[in-house]
């Protein structure tokens, strides 16, 4: 059986990794950038260096002989959707994130950036270029969910006395950014209530140690708790409700509920949007829109997983789960009629780790 993962990211490479455990089912990864991984190599904060490890799972499963990666090869544009479909049994789209969501701010002087893009420029990521301003003193970040932690996080510990262990794998320009920054206020806000955030308890519990900064909440926005969402969240910041300085750490303010992003007379420098991102297109097709216009016979043949299946959470460990579950369904459906007449060596040529 041969199957055609587009993407490299944690979705495909897990989707690879579990079909590559039958020997007999030869999987060829095709990847728009020169590197694989992904989210992994350029979306994970800098600091998490556990999750960032994850790499090297799938460079060991590059290195099976039943699995091929070609780098720099863009799908739509490079090779057709429609020729990949006649050459394998199977086609996984994983595609991954497009370009995150802004909200409209009536801003016109204040920095905006993306999330996603702030942690991919504090990675190294050569498709993103920033030129922050100077003389950045309040930042608000918009959206309540892990990726708003992260960049929060990395923010609190700039300065000229950053811990060496939480700028030592940030690209040098981002680095000397954060190096140069004196931070006087943040505040993370979003419409939503605290009781139904997306964030992770622990991720929360990452910043209560922090040297120069405290975390608060409004003990009225976290009141309630009937029909919480995400309990363990809710729990952590109900415990900052009220919570005063008593040192001279400055306030890291959690707001919730926020019709308005903008209040009690806080006047950002720089806003920072995480409030997610469009799924990437391929050959200009959304990929959920592309496989509901195929033919019933190759219908069955085209699986989606992470953010090309519209998964909101892009979170890793969920990849992992949906992989398998694409995997154990390309299995039991097993060999087709699609690339009964593809020419043999058709795939790309397999890479070892050393390449990747």
């Amino acid at each position: 059986m041969k199957v055609a993962i587009i993407g490299s990211g944690p979705a495909g490479m897990f989707t690879a990794e579990f079909l590559a455990k039958d020997p007999a089912t030869q999987v060829d990864i095709y990847e728009r950038r020169l590197v694989p991984f992904g989210l992994l190599r350029y979306g994970v904060a800098p600091d998490h260096v556990g999750t960032k490890a994850i790499g090297r799972q799938f460079e060991r499963t590059l290195t099976r002989p039943n699995v091929a990666l070609a780098c720099g090869v863009e799908v739509g544009t490079d090779l057709a959707l429609a020729d990949l479909l006649a050459r394998y049994d199977h086609l996984v789209l994983a595609s991954g994130s497009g370009p995150a969501r802004l909200l409209p701010l009536d801003l016109p002087q204040v920095q905006e950036w993306t999330g996603l893009d702030l942690l991919r420029w504090m990675n190294g990521d050569p498709e993103v270029s920033m030129q922050p301003g100077a003389g950045i003193r309040r930042v608000l970040v918009i959206g309540h969910g892990n990726v708003s932690l992260d960049v929060v996080r990395l923010l609190a510990q700039a300065g000229p006395a950053a811990p060496t262990a939480a700028v030592a794998a940030i690209a040098e320009p981002a680095a000397r950014w954060l190096h140069s920054l004196a931070l006087e206020e943040i505040q993370v806000v979003g419409r939503g209530a605290a009781a139904h955030t997306r964030f992770s308890a622990q991720g929360l519990m990452e910043l209560q140690d922090l040297e120069r900064f405290v975390p608060m909440t409004e003990a009225a926005e976290v009141a309630e708790t009937e029909g919480a969402g995400n309990a363990d969240a809710l729990a952590v910041l109900r415990s900052w409700a009220g919570q005063v300085r008593k040192d001279l750490r400055r306030p890291i303010r959690f707001g919730f509920g926020r019709s308005g992003m903008l209040g009690g007379g806080f006047v950002p420098d720089l806003v920072v949007h995480c409030v997610g991102q469009q799924v990437a297109r391929i050959a200009g097709w959304e990929p959920m829109a592309w496989i509901g216009s195929l033919q019933a016979s190759d219908h069955a043949r085209v699986h989606a997983v992470g953010w090309a299946a519209g998964e909101r959470a892009g979170a890793i460990p969920a990849s992992r789960i949906q992989a398998k579950a694409a995997a154990d369904g390309i299995r039991a459906k097993g060999l087709t009629q699609g690339p009964a007449d593809a020419p043999s060596g058709a795939g790309p040529q397999r890479s070892s780790a050393a390449q990747v």
